[in-house]
């Protein structure tokens, strides 16, 4: 069965053999937010609807598991990163430190060096 998506079946995405980097888009929803897209398109409304659950739900983070796989949407108040994994797959946990780490503030390089 395919899963439910904004009261419309979702299309079924094709497995995918590893993990698929997703979009990387300013955290606002304004109609002229950038958006940058990488991997299967098939994994794209999908994504795309777990970054809407994230700014209803008001939380940093939200997984969405969906069949064998699971969509991880991170962001702060300037950048979302979603990422979709097969779930279980051995590369999961460097992603996902992977995405805090890219959501950091960056340090400042101490002065004098």
């Amino acid at each position: 069965m395919a899963p439910v998506i904004g009261g419309a079946p979702a299309p079924a995405p094709t497995p995918t053999p590893a993990p698929t980097a997703a979009p990387v888009a300013p955290a606002a929803s304004s109609g002229g937010a950038q958006v940058s897209w990488v991997g299967d398109d098939n994994w794209r409304p999908i994504v795309m609807e777990a970054v809407k659950l994230r700014q209803i739900a008001g939380e940093p983070s939200v997984r969405v598991e969906v069949g064998d796989h699971k969509v991880m949407v991170s962001g702060d108040d300037k950048h979302v990163i979603g990422v979709v994994f097969i779930k279980g797959h051995p590369v999961v946990k460097s992603v996902v430190r992977m995405v805090r780490q890219l959501l950091r503030q960056p340090n400042n390089p101490p002065q004098g060096l």
